[in-house]
């Protein structure tokens, strides 16, 4: 068994995205061979184009279960895969996030985080909100393996990276029309983009460690322990602590 560039197992397996229990059986033979493969059961938790998450787990114990991220076609593009392990292993290191058993060629396998996700209603409930604004002032606490101090937030080379990959226009007719119309210009979006960096890089937002993405879908309740976890940090990085604040209130704001 090889380890990855960030020192985490690697398993060479690949598994089909649209066919996913064979490969995911392979795996358990390595992160759980006690397991026997008959009683082995699947559960598909996302399929959506960035990545696509199943769990493997025994029937008498789901707490135990191990989650399989296939990756998204052409995700890479959007995610630094390397970061992202190295971000797991800092998060549980912390008690913040989830342990990261192995990488594989097509994505990763880590703990599973009991519980359920929250939604506009529970993130009002008085036993949910605090435990959500301790553990992103926990997670804002913490600092660069490095020890080096971070000068730079990530929030606008992210926003130029992601607009470097905007198409101009499509084939399909129909699809280039509603695009021509219902979105902003290449241009356009580069200044909008110009004009909030020169606005909001003056406001000197500390500068922390962020999850970027607290949507409902990304935070866990467990009634068992009354606590809540954080999921999918693919997007985590040095940001602006206001963005990470805000971010978190806009997702659950209701047109």
């Amino acid at each position: 068994m090889a380890l990855s560039e960030a020192g985490v197992k690697r398993i060479n397996i690949t598994v089909d995205e649209n066919n996913p229990e064979p490969g995911a059986l392979e795996l358990m033979k390595t992160l759980r061979p006690e397991w026997m493969a008959k009683n082995i059961q699947f559960k598909v938790f996302t399929a959506g184009t960035t990545n696509k998450l199943f769990g493997c787990y025994l029937p008498e114990n789901t707490r135990d279960m191990v989650l399989i991220r296939v990756y998204g076609n052409k995700s890479k593009l959007m995610v630094d895969r390397v970061k992202e392990i190295e971000t797991f292993q800092v998060l549980f290191k912390a008690k913040c996030g989830p342990e990261l058993y192995c990488c594989f060629n097509n994505g990763l396998c880590y703990q599973f985080m009991p519980g359920e996700t929250i939604d506009s209603h529970m993130v009002k409930s008085e036993k949910v909100y605090p435990l959500i604004a301790n553990k992103m002032a926990k997670l804002h606490t913490l600092k660069p393996e490095d020890g080096k101090q971070i000068l730079n937030a990530g929030l606008f080379p992210s926003m130029k990276k992601y607009y470097q990959m905007i198409p101009r226009e499509f084939e399909n007719e129909e699809v280039n029309r509603r695009f021509q119309e219902n979105i902003p210009s290449y241009d356009q979006l580069g200044k909008e983009i110009e004009e909030l960096e020169t606005k909001l890089v003056p406001l000197n937002s500390p500068i922390v460690f962020c999850h970027n993405d607290l949507s409902s879908g990304n935070i866990v309740y467990d009634e068992q322990s009354e606590d809540i976890g954080f999921i999918d940090f693919e997007l985590a990085l040095f940001n602006y602590q206001g963005y990470d604040i805000a971010s978190h209130f806009c997702e659950f704001i209701v047109a």
